[in-house]
């Protein structure tokens, strides 16, 4: 059997965010879709085997839809300042019932976006708790040499300008 685009984005949780650089949509699973503008040509990935890949999409994920609730917000804000004329509600988040002004609407996103803070936080204290890469340590050391030297050179050339005189 094959599965099909809409059985792949339920099997990931259904309702991806819009990575950073608006290139793919992530999951909370760490799956990623390519985006495109024929829907049927969406690559689709699977979550990476590799445990520091997956848990970086998975932050991704939880800090697009921090980033989409915090928008919300400030949308809401805007209007009630005079900033703004309009509003829309964001499709992909749910609606309050009950809220009859601005400040429970706040206080509803606020206490929305406290489940996907907390998963945030759960992904970036696995991510930490990741052993350090040897590759990328042996990297990270040779960039700082690297920017260490560019300094030292730099801190020549200007010792050498200021001893310069008529």
């Amino acid at each position: 059997m094959i599965e099909t685009q809409v059985e792949w984005i339920q099997r990931h949780g259904g309702s991806p965010e819009l990575s950073q650089d608006r290139r793919r949509w992530v999951f909370a699973t760490g799956a990623m879709m390519d985006c495109s503008e024929v829907p049927e040509c969406c690559f689709r990935h699977e979550p990476p085997d590799d445990p520091r890949a997956r848990l970086e999409v998975q932050a991704a994920y939880w800090r697009a839809k921090i980033q989409r609730i915090a928008r919300q917000m400030e949308a809401i804000k805007d209007v009630m300042t005079g900033r703004s004329a309009w509003f829309n509600w964001d499709s992909k988040i749910p609606e309050p019932q009950g809220a009859n002004n601005p400040a429970s609407v706040l206080e509803y996103l606020r206490d929305l976006a406290a489940e996907p803070k907390s998963k945030l936080a759960e992904v970036e204290a696995e991510l930490a708790a990741l052993p350090v890469n040897r590759d990328e340590s042996i990297r990270q050391r040779r960039l700082k040499r690297a920017l260490e030297k560019k300094s030292r050179e730099a801190a020549d050339i200007q010792r050498r300008a200021m001893a310069i005189t008529i």
